[in-house]
């Protein structure tokens, strides 16, 4: 869908109500809503849920364009998710290794004898 074809259109916003859309950049859809300021969406993806063109015509076009997109979108989700899960994986691993450093340098404690 070409960039800047929802430019000035309306959409219904399932809480902010009626706003205008007011940009469109890097996957992202400006719009301001009278109500409630301006708010950034990630495009296409809040169409799938939040955001419905007023236009009809454009409501159809961005619906297509959302459902070509899903599974390169569900892609970068899953991708997103690996890169997430690796992280806190690593992140454990060092906590685990560092536990393991502080346990061996740690001063031994010496055992008294129970005296009856």
């Amino acid at each position: 869908m070409k960039k800047n074809v929802l430019l000035n259109e309306k959409v219904l916003h399932s809480i902010f109500g009626i706003g205008l859309v007011i940009g469109q950049e890097d996957g992202m859809i400006i719009i301001s809503f009278p109500e409630h300021g301006k708010k950034r969406f990630l495009y296409p993806n809040a169409f799938e849920k939040h955001l419905k063109m007023c236009n009809e015509e454009l409501n159809v076009a961005v619906t297509d364009y959302l459902n070509q997109k899903k599974p390169e979108i569900e892609a970068e989700r899953l991708h997103k998710q690996q890169l997430y899960e690796e992280d806190l994986k690593r992140q454990a691993d060092e906590i685990a290794k560092y536990n393991m450093i502080i346990r061996k340098n740690a001063p031994k404690k010496k055992l008294s004898k129970v005296v009856k």
